[in-house]
């Protein structure tokens, strides 16, 4: 697992939901204290090994790939912490 590239991602979803929390998908994320739990434990690599973070399928059902910066990096962010590479 890479923890740094991990934190990097984190940081970099982080602030792609913040500028578009217009979305009601992106303030759906923003709003799941589960969810911006995980994305703060990679930022400050609190996260040792992979994860399943419950959040695939729900990407696949929400609109969240209609906000292209999030979408992406959040895609990052699940490949991550699950232990693959992107």
């Amino acid at each position: 697992m890479n923890k740094a590239e991990l934190a990097k991602v984190a940081l970099d979803l982080r602030s792609a939901m913040e500028s578009r929390g217009d979305s009601i998908d992106v303030q759906y994320l923003l709003e799941d204290q589960r969810f911006m739990r995980m994305v703060e434990d990679a930022i400050h690599e609190r996260i040792n090994e992979p994860v399943e973070p419950g959040f695939g399928r729900w990407m696949v059902e929400s609109d969240i790939r209609s906000v292209k910066e999030v979408s992406a990096n959040l895609s990052k962010f699940y490949l991550l912490l699950i232990g693959d590479d992107y």
